[in-house]
């Protein structure tokens, strides 16, 4: 009967139908770059912020996903605690051959009770699936108020495909 059982279980794990599993990949502070070489900002593997006098407090980060992926949402973990202060995303698939840009997906803070905050985003435009022979995709993170400092950071970004 144990044979059985053990032959059942392997046969069903081997020819099993394709069924696409959830996957993600995670951007920590350290993946993002700064749009300028004259932002000021702090960064760690916890946690990413402008400091107060560095510009547009713009930062990238490259996202490496597998081709014909199709990217489920995206999920924003950051910190607002300023009732004035807003944390930017986008995340946007740009064409290798003309260079234009596609926004997948966008999301702006506008808390106003301070605190730690987990958005999740689905994609919007532009399709969901990934084009690694046409595009090549990208996260921003904005902080518009950089004399905030830390009162506006981020932890992570958090993307989710299948």
């Amino acid at each position: 009967m144990k044979k059985l059982c053990v032959l059942l279980f392997l046969s069903t794990v081997w020819f099993a139908p394709n069924v696409a599993l959830a996957d993600s990949i995670i951007l920590g502070p350290n993946d993002f770059v700064p749009e300028s070489d004259t932002t000021k900002y702090f960064h760690s593997t916890e946690i990413l912020y402008a400091k107060a006098g560095s510009g547009n407090g713009e930062f990238y980060a490259p996202v490496h996903l597998p081709d014909g992926a199709n990217i489920t949402s995206v999920v924003l973990f950051y910190k607002d605690s300023s009732i004035t202060g807003s944390v930017e995303m986008l995340m946007y698939k740009k064409n290798i051959y003309n260079l234009d840009s596609i926004v997948m997906c966008y999301y702006f803070s506008t808390q106003s009770t301070p605190g730690l905050f987990i958005q999740k985003i689905a994609p919007i435009t532009g399709g969901n699936k990934v084009n690694n022979s046409g595009y090549f995709y990208n996260v921003k993170i904005q902080f518009p108020d950089t004399s905030l400092g830390d009162e506006c950071a981020v932890y992570a970004v958090k993307i989710m495909y299948k």
